[in-house]
Parts: structure tokens; C-alpha cells; sequence
């Protein structure tokens, strides 16, 4: 069966790069293994959130994903100029990915104060349920 990166991210196939970004943020969030210690399902969904991320946050692996899919990204196709496209290898750097994205991982691991605030609510707002 093969991935489809928008469902993993819980968005629309024509979702913008902000909703993108928005899907990425809010799951590896809820799902990253720091918040859930030894939990092997929770560790293995945030390597596939920060794939989906990975790909879908590339414009060119984006398109070729979009167009020939999860095979054709991963395994390359020929182009009509008969020039491989594709080849994409996730390298399963899931932490560096998500620090890269906030800027580290204090975010996480309690490091990271609002003045006693929720931290999942102050950074999503009310997309993320908080209520004002």
C-alpha cells in the first residue's frame, strides 16, 4: 500500500503551503515521542508526520509526488526527455527535521515557557481548540 502524505498530515490534496505547514506543526506536536517516552506507535506516526513534511514541503518533491505519486518520487521515473526524476530517500532524521522546523526541540522538552500557558494552545491558537 502505498503513502499518500496528505492523509498523513490530515490535509486536503490541494492544501496550501501554509496548511501544509499548519498539519505538520499541529501533529508532530500531539504525536512527538518526547511527550510519550518508549511508545513505539507514537515514535513510528511522527517519523511518518516528519516524511510527509519533508516531501510535501519541497516543491519539487511535491510535484513529482503529485503527479507520478509515492512510486515515482521514491523510486525515480524517466522524464520525456528520458532523464530520471525522482529517487527522494527519507533518511529518518525525524528530530532534526522537527528542530529545524521550530528552531529546537525546548519546545518539547519543557524548556520552552509561556508564563505557565499551555504551549499547544499558545502556539495554535484556536486551531488547535484554545479558546480565547
Amino acid at each position: 500500500m502505498s503513502i499518500n502524505y496528505y492523509e498523513t498530515l490530515e490535509i486536503d490534496r490541494n492544501a496550501t503551503a501554509e496548511q501544509i505547514s499548519h498539519g505538520f506543526r499541529r501533529l508532530s506536536l500531539k504525536y512527538n515521542p518526547a511527550k510519550s517516552s518508549g511508545n513505539a506507535a507514537v515514535a513510528e506516526k511522527f517519523t511518518a508526520i516528519t516524511e510527509a513534511w519533508e516531501v510535501l514541503s519541497n516543491p519539487e518533491y511535491k510535484g513529482i509526488f503529485d503527479k507520478y505519486g509515492e512510486y515515482g518520487l521514491k523510486q525515480g521515473i524517466k522524464d520525456h526527455q528520458g532523464q530520471k526524476i525522482g529517487g527522494y530517500t527519507y533518511l529518518g532524521n525525524a528530530e532534526e527535521i522537527f528542530e529545524s522546523y521550530f528552531g529546537d526541540s525546548s519546545i518539547i522538552d519543557g524548556k520552552f515557557d509561556l508564563n505557565g500557558s499551555d504551549v499547544y494552545s499558545s502556539l495554535l491558537g484556536d486551531a488547535y481548540g484554545a479558546k480565547n
